[in-house]
């Protein structure tokens, strides 16, 4: 559920540009060209100010100690250690980003000590490595057109998702070799004007991915089928600022219309075969509201805003549960007598909010099958080889 908001605000012309958390602090890169601290349960700033690179529009944590800053408007990218907040600028070989508000502009791996960003030219994504080292990657299959988002895959796989002007989405590697591609469906009513990728999640598998059009596409990424699409925007012209997360165990948070006129609404998506809305909250202002990031540790979200005049700048709300545990079950024919069946657990959220979470193939013997912690779940056993017999339980996780 999305609750108990926290808002901290820094004034008028102070715009929070993006944030990433580590768990404890959230660090966060303002408009006005600072780096800010902040404890995410107390919401108190811990550091002084510190002046950053100027246009400062995007935040990746590149090492366990360190984040890293990327500019709309400067060519150079900052390193920024988070414990003695030295500064170090780097500027060869580096480019500007793509978006200055909207999200999604950098992502990367610790364990790698990489991140990739978006750039503000086409044809081009940018590497940064720990050390300041920085590369342009030109794969041939963005030639020619502007990566808009990018993302990561799994600690795992260790690959990148990019998202482009030509409504594609391209895995790649630290090398910048294309692994693998999908092309959003295009249909009378999604056309015109040119589909652009505005957003990405993935997470097990599934990969969700939102255009300019306001709507979502749900795929299996494993064979690249279609499985669900909708959640339309209500505001064409505004939505190519629709915005996604990085998913935290199949969860994510979109703020699908950001219209300069308009309150807009944060939702709370879980996706898995299905896309199920969870919980939303309006934002009751006229600000611009865009999807920022999920602390699985905390269980907290973040999201911005990216009008300057407004008071209100970053948000902080609760959100539900998301780390994976395993929770055994077992069948039994007749009781007492383990047996072969398949399981399916379905997430309950509620009346009208119910999604299959699992479908699984069990043998005869007591089997741990992974759900979402807190969450509410409804569970049907099919009994194999016994004609039509089933069992049903509900348990909480």
């Amino acid at each position: 559920m999305l609750s108990n908001p926290k808002d901290i605000t820094q004034g008028s012309s102070t715009g929070f540009r993006d944030m990433v958390s580590d768990g404890t602090y959230l660090h966060v890169c303002t408009s006005q060209s600072r780096y800010k601290k902040y404890n995410i349960q107390t919401t108190q700033q811990v550091n002084t100010d510190l002046t950053i690179l100027s246009g400062a529009a995007c935040i990746s944590m590149i090492a366990a100690a360190s984040v890293v800053i990327g500019s709309s408007t400067s060519s150079s990218v900052d390193i920024v250690d988070i414990n003695t907040y030295a500064r170090t600028n780097f500027t060869t070989n580096a480019g500007t980003v793509n978006k200055a508000t909207g999200g999604q502009q950098m992502a990367g791996f610790i364990s790698q000590g990489v991140v990739m960003s978006t750039r503000g030219t086409n044809s081009t994504i940018q590497k940064i490595a720990s050390n300041g080292t920085i590369t342009q990657l030109t794969p041939s299959a963005i030639s020619g057109v502007r990566v808009h988002t990018i993302t990561t895959t799994s600690e795992a796989s260790g690959t990148w998702l990019c998202g482009t002007s030509d409504g594609k989405v391209h895995e790649f590697n630290a090398s910048g070799t294309v692994l693998k591609s999908i092309t959003l469906p295009t249909d009378a009513y999604v056309n015109t004007p040119a589909i652009i990728v505005t957003g990405l999640s993935f997470y097990n598998d599934r990969l969700l991915v939102m255009n300019n059009h306001g709507i979502t596409y749900l795929y299996r990424y494993s064979d690249s089928t279609l499985l669900e699409k909708g959640f339309g925007c209500l505001e064409v012209s505004n939505a190519i600022s629709s915005s996604l997360c990085h998913s935290a165990s199949n969860t994510t948070i979109t703020t699908p219309c950001i219209g300069t006129n308009n309150a807009a609404a944060t939702y709370e998506l879980f996706f898995r075969d299905q896309m199920m809305v969870e919980d939303s909250y309006m934002n009751i202002s006229a600000s611009q509201w865009y999807g920022g990031a999920i602390d699985p540790i905390t269980n907290k979200a973040f999201i911005n805003s990216a009008n300057t005049s407004s008071f209100e700048s970053l948000r902080i709300l609760d959100i539900s549960p998301t780390r994976k545990i395993n929770v055994s079950t077992k069948a039994q024919n007749p009781p007492g007598n383990n047996v072969t069946a398949r399981i399916i657990r379905i997430r309950d959220g509620g009346v009208g909010k119910a999604v299959i979470e699992s479908d699984t193939n069990i043998a005869a013997a007591e089997t741990d099958i992974v759900s979402t912690e807190g969450r509410n779940y409804i569970e049907l056993a099919l009994i194999s080889d016994a004609g039509s017999k089933y069992d049903i339980r509900e348990f909480k996780a």
